[in-house]
């Protein structure tokens, strides 16, 4: 679920541009969703349950927190990189911002 934004941050089919921000979660209905920077920083207060992986675009760093049982947690994604953000998948991990800088 999207919940605000400053705007450069949207939700977008993914496709093979490697500078889409793309999240992976058990509970979608697609392997990932998608997000594309239109600005030159951006962010994004959402809800993705079920989160357990994050690819950052070829072209920026990405800031993504997570929250899980109640911890909260921030970690940076390189560009062009990837990271778990869960331990195994079905943990109750969310993704509850993006933010590009």
């Amino acid at each position: 679920m999207l919940k605000e934004g400053d705007g450069n941050l949207l939700y977008a089919d993914c496709n093979r541009n490697r500078n889409q921000i793309q999240i992976h979660s058990t509970v979608t209905d697609h392997p990932a969703l998608c997000f594309t920077l239109t600005g030159p920083t951006g962010w994004l207060a959402v809800e993705i349950p079920g989160s357990y992986g994050v690819r950052a675009g070829d072209n920026h760093n990405l800031t993504v927190t997570t929250t899980d049982n109640g911890h909260t947690e921030t970690r940076t994604v390189t560009k062009g990189t990837r990271s778990y953000i869960a331990n195994a998948i079905g943990e109750d991990v969310m993704v509850v911002e993006l933010r590009v800088t």
